[in-house]
């Protein structure tokens, strides 16, 4: 079939046989120009008071030597007494543990947000204006090993 005459359509149900098709194919044409996709590997850092009360938690993964962080909050209580930092640093430690190099995050513009981030040696690297109403998506990097260094595991630095 031509791709003119293609049948092309739009829905917002997920088809999962099609998407596990489009990734099964993404994975096969990658492995032309990469080594076979490495199994990405999550990682979770929770903190919680001495009560038990859950206080906040980065989410995210590793491979290919970055570490993705998907998610960080921080309970409104908790906040601007260090803990987002130790959460950021908890996930940082681990992630150079794996052989990880260098981090990434995506983040709206919230009032100090851009503060708390660049405080932690996170760089910005774009931004997407009026992302979300008056809020600026900003993609942040943070090299997690020295230029010079080897992280764990023979990654490069």
């Amino acid at each position: 079939m031509s791709d003119h005459t293609a049948h092309v359509t739009v829905q917002t149900d997920v088809d999962e046989k099609a998407d596990k098709v489009i990734d099964d194919g993404l994975e096969v044409f990658g492995e032309k120009f990469v080594p076979k996709a490495e199994e990405n590997q999550q990682i979770r850092v929770y903190a919680h008071a001495a009560d038990g009360r859950f206080l906040g938690g980065v989410r995210g993964n590793t491979g290919y030597g970055w570490l993705h962080i998907w998610q960080v909050w921080v309970d409104e209580t908790a906040r601007r007494q260090g803990l987002g930092t130790r959460l950021l640093k908890a996930a940082e430690i681990e992630a150079v543990q794996r052989g990880c190099h260098s981090a990434h995050l995506d983040s709206l513009s919230f009032p100090g947000v851009q503060e708390f981030y660049a405080a932690q040696g996170w760089l910005c690297y774009g931004v997407l204006e009026r992302y979300f109403a008056e809020y600026d998506w900003h993609s942040l990097r943070k090299r997690l090993v020295p230029v010079d260094a080897e992280a764990p595991g023979g990654a490069p630095a």
